[in-house]
């Protein structure tokens, strides 16, 4: 518990420092204090009283409610007290400037992580405003008034046609008059009406020549190779160490390989489908993308997972969907298929001291209900309620990336079920279904103890992720449906099973 706890102050350090990096003057060390409170609170009473005694609600509620809206008010502070940018006076310009703009904090946020935060407090000059409102046909989008910010201009106006046709035709326009001077990124303003905002392209040199995003082929498939053999190397010895005889010693009987290097072949195809997916769908949407990267460790599953570098914005909401959707899908179809193979090689076993979620010599099935139906699909009436199972090496691959594929399909931030359910419902929806999967899993701790560390790594994670280019122009109908179908992959991996299933089992 401690290394995790260690772990998610390091990925929650960086998560406050690049959120919070340019848009206020409060301390990154002081935020950083107020989101790691609930978990060094929770991780003391789970260190002092022990895994088999909950965190009571008095204790669990208040820091998950409290700490959040203590972050707010000192952001908002120190936003408040940073000088404001001066807005135009150029009165005779062609389109107005306005004095009270709504806030466009995500368009805003995906200019900084563009890379646009070094850029002239005015982006367009009195020639540029001219030509900008050639760019907003009146029969696509009326433009209005722009409002002038130091990372963007933001062109408010009304809509008057469909999203997806206003985008291509203002894009278009954009680009004849400008080149490749800006990015257009298209959103829904907190009052509902959509707006244009024009960033700095970062991928063009001072002198107007684009950059190459994705580094040459050969220096990626060094990098991914590379990782990818170390990874292979720490999941072999740490699958011995999970699954070996405690009298096996790792340094000097070489034969761990027999029960690591299996349990490390089938987590490594889990998560190179999942991270095949997200490459793949990423280059039909022709999103600049990298080779996917492994992260060995030495310690836990052997793994800290893997990534595929996206070195673009996504450029709509479809690309952001596929991209979500078929990487949580690769892996769980490869993950699957291996732990209903494995579950036909592993063991019915009576429950042993500390027999649950994380004891892979006595696993619970009750604690899915995603596992229950296969395991009993599997070993038939030899595994009953109140029985545990003894996982194989293949089975510890596939039992491990169920959960994994579980968590990327959270409907939170920027995992696979943020962008999903962004994508589905937009950014209002977006972020108010990442507060519920908050609630809903430290719910699920109080629950089952097991989850306390998810509940403290999704505690640290925003509620919604970056917009796509086009973030107005929804899905079809076909990806809704299948955005219905991972959330309900989502509720049969993550919910424990309920008695009455068990009884109707048999």
């Amino acid at each position: 518990m401690i290394v995790w706890l260690l772990l998610i102050g390091i990925v929650a350090y960086f998560i406050v420092r690049q959120s919070v990096s340019g848009i206020t003057r409060a301390s990154v060390w002081v935020l950083w204090l107020v989101m790691m409170s609930p978990a060094l609170i929770w991780t003391t009473w789970t260190l002092v009283n022990g895994t088999s005694q909950p965190i009571p609600v008095w204790l669990a509620l208040p820091p998950f409610v409290a700490c959040p809206l203590l972050y707010v008010v000192l952001v908002q502070q120190g936003r408040s007290a940073r000088p404001q940018q001066p807005l135009s006076d150029d009165l005779d310009a062609p389109v107005s400037v306005l004095s009270d703009p709504t806030s466009p904090a995500e368009a805003l946020a995906l200019a900084q992580a563009l890379g646009s935060s070094k850029i002239p407090p005015r982006l367009l000059d009195r020639a540029d405003e001219a030509s900008l409102q050639d760019c907003f046909p009146w029969s696509v989008f009326y433009l209005s008034s722009v409002e002038h910010r130091p990372q963007a201009a933001l062109c408010h106006g009304q809509l008057r046609a469909e999203p997806a046709l206003a985008y291509r035709t203002v894009c278009d326009k954009i680009r004849q008059k400008f080149s490749d001077r800006f990015l257009v990124i298209f959103q829904e303003g907190q009052n509902g009406k959509p707006f244009f905002a024009l960033v700095p392209n970062p991928q063009r040199t001072a002198i107007g020549r684009s950059l190459a995003t994705e580094p040459p082929l050969w220096k990626q498939g060094l990098w991914s190779g590379g990782l990818l053999v170390l990874s292979l190397l720490s999941m072999t010895l740490m699958g011995a160490e999970m699954l070996r005889d405690p009298k096996l010693d790792l340094m000097r009987d070489w034969t761990f390989i027999q029960a690591g290097l299996p349990y490390a072949i089938g987590l490594l195809a889990v998560l190179g489908a999942h991270e095949l997916g997200h490459y793949l769908a990423a280059k039909r949407h022709q999103v600049a993308v990298s080779l996917p990267m492994f992260i060995p460790i030495p310690a836990l599953l052997g793994t800290l997972g893997a990534f595929t570098p996206l070195r673009s914005p996504m450029p709509h909401r479809r690309a952001m969907f596929d991209v979500g959707f078929w990487g949580a899908i690769g892996g769980l179809l490869v993950s699957l298929p291996l732990l209903v193979w494995g579950l036909a090689h592993s063991q019915v076993v009576m429950p042993m001291a500390g027999s649950g979620l994380l004891n892979w010599r006595s696993i619970d099935p009750s604690y899915s209900i995603a596992l229950t139906l296969l395991s009993k699909a599997v070993l038939g009436s030899s595994l009953t309620a109140g029985k545990a199972i003894a996982l194989s090496p293949i089975a510890l691959a596939g039992y491990i990336g169920l959960w994994l594929g579980a968590f990327h399909l959270l409907p939170l931030g920027s995992l696979d079920g943020g962008r999903i359910m962004r994508s589905m419902l937009g950014a209002q929806g977006g972020a108010i279904a990442g507060h519920i999967t908050r609630f809903a899993v430290v719910a699920l701790a109080l629950a089952r103890s097991e989850f306390l560390s998810l509940a403290l790594l999704v505690f640290f994670l925003p509620a919604v992720g970056q917009p796509a280019l086009d973030d107005v122009t929804p899905l079809d109908d076909r990806r809704d449906g299948l955005g219905f179908l991972a959330l309900g992959i989502l509720v049969l991996a993550i919910l424990p099973a309920p008695r009455l299933l068990w009884s109707w089992l048999g």
